[in-house]
């Protein structure tokens, strides 16, 4: 009730805490300008990239869902081109993230304090999403090929199998852990601003030049594809 972010951005937390549960609320109350003042700005920076980590996490896993859908439901055309295949699953997850965060800056428009004081470029959420699918699928791909296809053999299962679910969670929390680093970065350069209304924790932002951004974007990429196989080949 007291930090200074309009209820129906607050509303958006919601598919943060039904992903992560207790932990979710938590980070969304440690993430507050009011813990945040009490720490310096680079505690406060390490506060703000837990919370717009878990919050990038949560934003891409509806895509994450998605690709599932369509591996479980239309696996002759959506396995049958990998090309195709990698490049849903990061889009999607890509698109549904993004959508998400714009959203939360548009039912808040009336808020000129909140919309100044969240940002997060393409550039920036294409990097994060890398990281949290280089998270995401690993934990999805290993633990379910190794528990859930063999309890439901040979019956198969799909997207209303409770067991599931509680694997995405879990998903969804490794994608934060594994995110968390490049969001960290990010806001200390300057590239995501989240919750930073003090002069104190706006950062660097100086932009990056074109070259370093591309290279970042092919590292990034590079480490989600490699998650991808080599999850694969253990699965």
């Amino acid at each position: 009730r007291i930090r200074p972010v309009p209820c129906r951005a607050r509303l958006m937390w919601i598919l943060t805490a039904a992903f992560l549960g207790p932990f979710g609320l938590a980070v969304y109350w440690m993430s507050s300008n009011q813990l945040q003042g009490k720490r310096g700005a680079e505690t406060s920076h390490i506060w703000q990239a837990l919370g717009s980590a878990a919050w990038s996490a949560a934003g891409n896993m509806p895509g994450g869902i998605g690709v599932l859908a369509l591996s479980l439901y239309l696996p002759q055309m959506f396995n049958a081109y990998l090309v195709l295949q990698i490049a849903l699953t990061f889009l999607i997850p890509f698109c549904t993230g993004w959508l998400i965060f714009s959203a939360s800056r548009w039912v808040s428009r009336p808020d000129a304090d909140y919309t100044s004081s969240y940002r997060r470029s393409i550039f920036a959420e294409a990097l994060s999403t890398c990281w949290v699918l280089a998270g995401v699928y690993p934990t999805v791909t290993i633990l379910g090929g190794r528990t859930i296809e063999r309890w439901t053999v040979p019956f198969g299962f799909d997207l209303s199998y409770p067991p599931l679910w509680v694997l995405l969670c879990l998903a969804v929390f490794v994608g934060s852990l594994t995110a968390f680093p490049i969001h960290l970065w990010m806001i200390q350069r300057g590239e995501i601003r989240w919750d930073t209304t003090k002069p104190s924790n706006k950062g660097n932002s100086k932009r990056l030049p074109w070259y370093w951004r591309v290279s970042l974007l092919v590292v990034s990429f590079t480490v989600m594809l490699g998650a991808i196989f080599l999850s694969m080949q253990i699965a």
